[in-house]
């Protein structure tokens, strides 16, 4: 009887704080850091960008540093940290750039 009670609170919890499972394709740097040009990260249903950051930063500390400065793309649009992650949404991390190069043809 008691097993009953316990499991109907744990599926009361679950439906409290649903997971999603969004992929996560990583570009130059980060895919080198990951060793995989996608990942998969558990969120909680409608996380933000922001809660995206931090979970990769949980879930794949080899990216941590790079996560808080990398600019996310949802659907192929730059995102915003209130901005919101769904299951279906194509999402993507690119690393910061800096610099450049002056080639001959640019030089004054």
């Amino acid at each position: 009887m008691h097993g009953a009670k316990r499991s109907a609170r744990n599926s009361k919890l679950s439906t409290r704080n649903p997971q999603i499972l969004v992929k996560i394709k990583l570009f130059a740097t980060l895919k080198e850091r990951a060793g995989a040009a996608e990942i998969d990260l558990e969120l909680p249903a409608a996380a933000t960008v922001r809660e995206l950051r931090a979970a990769i930063s949980r879930q794949h500390p080899t990216l941590a540093e790079l996560a808080a400065r990398s600019v996310v793309s949802v659907n192929r649009e730059f995102a915003f940290n209130e901005d919101t992650v769904q299951p279906a949404d194509e999402v993507a991390l690119f690393p910061p750039v800096s610099g450049g190069s002056v080639f001959a043809s640019d030089a004054p």
